[in-house]
C-alpha cells in the first residue's frame, strides 16, 4: 500500500510568486509606456558615475573646468556656482610674489567653521577633497601655473590655500555645488585691448584682467566680489604699491596723487571709471575703506 502523500506548504509559497511574477509581467506588457518607454535626463543634467556617498568615482569624466587666480592675499574663482555634482578640472594661476597653494574643504557651514588657531587652518580635523602641489610665484614671462582635479558632490566648499599664513590673511573663499549661492561671480574679463581693464575687488585682494595699458584715456570696468564694501580708488605712483605712506593700519591717503575713485561699493556691485594714463608713471590700484589697503587690497599696473 503506498505511503500518504505529505503536504510541504513551504513549496506553495514560491510556486504561487512565480505565478504573480509572470501574471505582473503580462499585464504590464500590455499598458504603454510614455514616449518610447526610455528614461531622458532633465534638460541640462550630466550622468555622473557615483561612490560612497554621492562622489563621483575617480574615472568618471571631467564635467568642467574651473579656473582660479591666486595672489597676495586672495582668491578669485570664475565659477563659484557649479549646477551639477562631478569631476572638475581646477586651472590655477599664481599672480602673486609667494607660492600658494589650493586646497578644497567640504564646509557645509562655510569659512566661519573652519577649526583654525594662528592664520592656519588645523588641516588634520576637516574634511579635504583635494589639494594642489604648491603653485610658483609670477615669473617675468607671466604667472604660475598649476593644476587640480577634484571629485565633488553636491554641497558646499571652502577654497584656501593652505600655504604658510594665507588663510589668516585672507586667501580663502566659497563654491556650492548643485544648488544654493556662494556670493557674486566675476564677470567675463573684457576684450584684450589696451585701453579697457576689468578689476575684481576681493578680501584681501585684487585682480585686473590687465596688467599694461596702453598710454592715453582707459576705462576700468569695477566689481566688488568680497563680503565687505570696498572702493577703489587710482592712485599715481613711481613705486612699488606696497610702499605708499600708512600711519599704523591706515593709508595717508591725502599725501597722494588721486586720479580717479568710484563710490563705495557694495557686495556684487559695479562701477566704471574714465581717466588719462602716462607712461611716465605707474598706477596703484587700491581700496580706501578702513585698513583694505594695509590688509593686502591693492595691486598696481603700468603704462606703455
Amino acid at each position: 500500500m503506498p505511503a500518504p502523500s505529505r503536504r510541504r506548504p513551504w513549496l506553495l509559497v514560491p510556486l504561487a510568486a512565480a505565478f504573480l511574477l509572470l501574471s505582473a509581467c503580462s499585464l504590464l506588457d500590455s499598458v504603454p509606456l510614455p514616449g518610447d518607454g526610455t528614461a531622458t535626463p532633465e534638460p541640462g543634467f550630466t550622468p555622473v558615475a557615483t561612490g560612497d556617498g554621492g562622489a563621483p568615482l575617480d574615472d568618471s569624466p571631467i564635467v568642467g573646468t574651473v579656473e582660479v587666480w591666486l595672489a597676495e592675499y586672495g582668491l578669485l574663482v570664475w565659477q563659484r556656482r557649479l549646477v551639477t555634482p562631478g569631476r572638475y578640472y581646477f586651472s590655477l594661476q599664481n599672480y602673486g610674489n609667494e607660492s600658494h597653494d589650493l586646497t578644497i574643504i567640504r564646509a557645509p557651514r562655510g569659512i566661519a567653521s573652519l577649526p583654525s588657531r594662528q592664520d592656519r587652518v588645523h588641516l588634520g580635523e576637516v574634511d579635504i577633497v583635494a589639494r594642489s602641489e604648491p603653485v610658483d610665484p609670477r615669473a617675468d614671462i607671466g604667472p604660475g601655473d598649476g593644476e587640480l582635479v577634484a571629485n565633488l558632490a553636491a554641497g558646499r566648499y571652502v577654497l584656501i590655500s593652505g600655504e604658510s599664513r594665507d588663510f589668516g590673511r585672507g586667501m580663502a573663499t566659497e563654491i556650492v555645488v548643485g544648488g544654493g549661492t556662494a556670493g557674486p561671480e566675476p564677470d567675463a574679463p573684457p576684450e584684450s585691448t589696451g585701453d579697457v581693464m576689468g578689476v575684481y575687488v576681493v578680501d584681501n585682494a585684487i585682480f585686473t584682467s590687465r596688467d599694461i595699458m596702453e598710454s592715453g584715456p582707459v576705462r576700468l570696468l569695477v566689481q566688488n566680489l568680497g563680503p565687505d564694501p570696498h572702493d577703489l580708488v587710482v592712485i599715481r605712483w613711481r613705486g612699488d604699491r606696497t610702499a605708499l605712506p600708512v600711519e599704523g593700519d591706515r593709508l595717508l591717503i591725502d599725501s597722494l596723487i588721486e586720479v580717479a575713485r568710484t563710490p563705495v561699493l557694495q557686495p556684487g556691485e559695479r562701477a566704471s571709471i574714465e581717466f588719462e594714463v602716462d607712461r611716465k608713471y605707474a598706477y596703484v590700484l587700491l581700496s580706501s575703506v578702513g585698513t583694505d589697503y594695509v590688509d593686502g587690497i591693492r595691486t598696481q599696473f603700468y603704462v606703455r
